[in-house]
């Protein structure tokens, strides 16, 4: 059966689904700094911090996010007093521009809460592993050894990943001052 969703009703799920992933392993992190194999860990305590810290700033950037999409979406529907302000590309496909605004915004996001979440499973791994070790009665100092070997993530906003925030961010805010006209 075919699906009647637009091609932006489709990011949109697919953000709201990376949101949730995003939101469950953020809630797993948030639990763990309490789980006894983190705290007798001070290394894979700091990564989680770090995480943690790193997932308040995304907060930030999905609702930003939501704003810019339902910004744009008001925005053209206001300006032109319909859903989309169709431009031939020349290249045989029109382009809605609130669509492609709003599937940019989407995109630059996905890519940051992605490699966040990449890197949250590395930790909630280790996290595992630390737990699993632990209850086999493995000393914890040996366990802190074992762990700690597992090389931690990368950082998050390593320049691929800011270049689609920034890449977004921008087509955005061209846009906006530039249809006014």
């Amino acid at each position: 059966m075919a699906s009647n969703k637009s091609y932006l009703d489709k990011k949109i799920d697919e953000f709201k689904a990376k949101v949730a992933e995003f939101e469950n392993l953020f809630s797993f992190l948030e639990r763990s700094k309490n789980f006894p194999a983190v705290r007798k860990n001070p290394k894979l305590l700091k990564e989680i911090k770090s995480s943690l810290s790193w997932g308040d700033k995304i907060k930030g950037v999905i609702l930003k996010s939501w704003a810019k999409i339902n910004s744009a979406l008001k925005y053209i529907k206001s300006s032109v007093g319909m859903d989309g302000l169709d431009i031939d590309t020349g290249l045989g496909f029109v382009v809605s521009v609130p669509v492609a605004i709003a599937v940019g915004s989407i995109a630059a996001s996905l890519a940051i809460i992605g490699k966040w979440i990449r890197d949250a499973y590395v930790i909630k791994a280790k996290i595992t592993e630390a737990n699993l070790l632990l209850n086999k009665g493995v000393p914890p100092t040996q366990v802190a050894a074992i762990i700690n070997k597992i090389d931690p993530p990368m950082t998050l906003f390593n320049p691929k990943t800011l270049g689609f925030l920034i890449v977004g961010i921008g087509g955005f805010y061209l846009y906006k001052n530039f249809s006014k006209r």
